[in-house]
């Protein structure tokens, strides 16, 4: 089985916190942030061995891109794959949010 690099912008990084900090101030229990955190985790596996099955994002965008996305809960974890063995992982966007205006 093919193993892509896994690469993760520093954005990503960024989101997760906000996402988290965002979940405590609604008031989600821990262990449910610490569910989230794991299926990130587990998207992060799955993307290294099998980046294809991600949703093509140019289907929810005005513009063509090669960029794919999984759902995550209520976000979207973008990623591009690149020269069929790099996967870069550029945000983790809330799904209700304005997230194109993001990507622009």
């Amino acid at each position: 089985m093919k193993k892509y690099e896994l690469r993760i912008a520093d954005d990503v990084g960024l989101d997760i916190d906000e996402i988290v900090e965002r979940k405590k101030t609604f008031g989600t229990y821990q262990s449910n942030i610490e569910k989230f955190l794991e299926e990130i985790d587990l998207s992060y596996e799955r993307l290294e061995t099998s980046p294809t099955t991600g949703s093509n994002l140019s289907a929810r965008v005005d513009f063509q891109t090669k960029k794919k996305y999984f759902v995550i809960q209520d976000y979207l974890m973008i990623y591009e794959i690149i020269d069929d063995k790099i996967v870069h992982v550029s945000r983790i966007l809330p799904a209700k949010s304005n997230w194109q205006r993001t990507l622009l």
